[in-house]
């Protein structure tokens, strides 16, 4: 039960510091283009999540790459355990 709880947390914890890096990222992009997402335009919506995805996909071969960035990216360099213990 213990394991599982803490998996949890480790879990949200690393959606969540990811999401708002890819946040970040989506937002210097506009800054320093120029360039603003109306969130409302169909094409937006439909590629939204295909740029989160995307971007997580390139978020985890950064952290297995280069460790250090795990923390950058994900707030904690653990990953969750989820094998029956």
């Amino acid at each position: 039960m213990l394991n599982e709880k803490t998996n949890t947390n480790t879990a949200t914890k690393r959606t969540t510091v990811n999401a708002a890096v890819i946040g970040a990222v989506a937002y210097f992009f506009q800054r320093f283009t120029g360039t603003e997402l109306d969130m409302t335009d169909p094409l937006i919506l439909v590629g939204l999540p295909i740029i989160i995805g995307v971007g997580y996909r390139a978020s985890r071969y950064l952290a297995a790459r280069f460790p250090a960035l795990a923390v950058v990216l994900f707030g904690d360099a653990a990953t969750p355990d989820y094998s029956d213990k």
